[in-house]
């Protein structure tokens, strides 16, 4: 872990600590060039999961979204691999889930999701994140949302990828090798945090969506409907990014 006050790489100043991942150290740092707060994520080369930051940044080069940080540099500083990404102001969904939500704070979530990944799936950038949690959500006090870590990222179609992504939300076939990469993964992590969002708890990985408990929670029929087929097991059955965002602009 570096000091605060630590220059890093002749050019990006620490000024505060910010995070702990599973890979990375993140910390608010000033561009001595531009006198900007900018995040900086620093992890040793040695460390088994330093591809990861290698492949965020390679992804975040080819993405220019609102909803996403904008990468501004990546190299190699001392024995460390560094990224510096733009600074958003605002906290993790996580507490926000556990302290409680309203329901039309978190339906501007969920439409936020589904607009970035409309994106994300459907533009030529063709990526699918493939890591969607309540600590990859950044989100303001007007529910506007930041899409974060873009470590496990990869391309649609890609089959060389490692079998990563978090239990609780991860769609069952990630966990399989060699199957091509397919955005009907985010669609069942998407749908796994609006249910966490809602009960506050995890789906079981079954069809039979406890609909009585969803309708008690105040979710409508259509709702039910939707959520179900988010967390289909089967990938084919589930809905894509643009039909998600439609129904979420629907829903009463």
């Amino acid at each position: 872990m570096e000091e605060i006050g630590t220059l890093v790489d002749e050019r990006y100043h620490i000024i505060d600590f910010i995070d702990r991942g599973s890979t990375s150290h993140v910390y608010l740092c000033v561009d001595q060039v531009t006198s900007m707060k900018l995040v900086l994520k620093l992890t040793e080369k040695e460390h088994p999961l330093s591809a990861q930051l290698s492949n965020e940044a390679k992804q975040l080069m080819s993405i220019d979204h609102p909803r996403i940080p904008t990468l501004y540099d990546f190299g190699e500083w001392k024995d460390r691999l560094y990224a510096v990404q733009e600074f958003r102001s605002g906290t993790s969904l996580e507490p926000w889930v556990r302290d409680g939500m309203d329901f039309s704070m978190m339906r501007k979530v969920w439409v936020g999701l589904a607009e970035v990944l409309c994106y994300l799936h459907d533009t030529e950038v063709r990526l699918v994140h493939r890591d969607i949690k309540p600590s990859n959500i950044l989100i303001d006090h007007n529910g506007g949302i930041t899409l974060l870590d873009f470590g496990i990222s990869a391309p649609i179609g890609n089959t060389d990828v490692p079998p990563l992504g978090s239990k609780a939300f991860v769609a069952p076939e990630q966990y399989r090798r060699n199957l091509p990469v397919h955005p009907s993964a985010d669609m069942y992590s998407a749908g796994a945090l609006i249910f966490h969002m809602i009960v506050k708890d995890f789906p079981q990985r079954s069809n039979d969506i406890n609909a009585e408990r969803l309708y008690n929670a105040g979710v409508s029929v259509k709702g039910i409907s939707l959520l179900k087929r988010m967390l289909a097991l089967d990938p084919g059955q589930r809905p894509c990014a643009i039909e998600v965002y439609q129904e979420l602009i629907d829903l009463p």
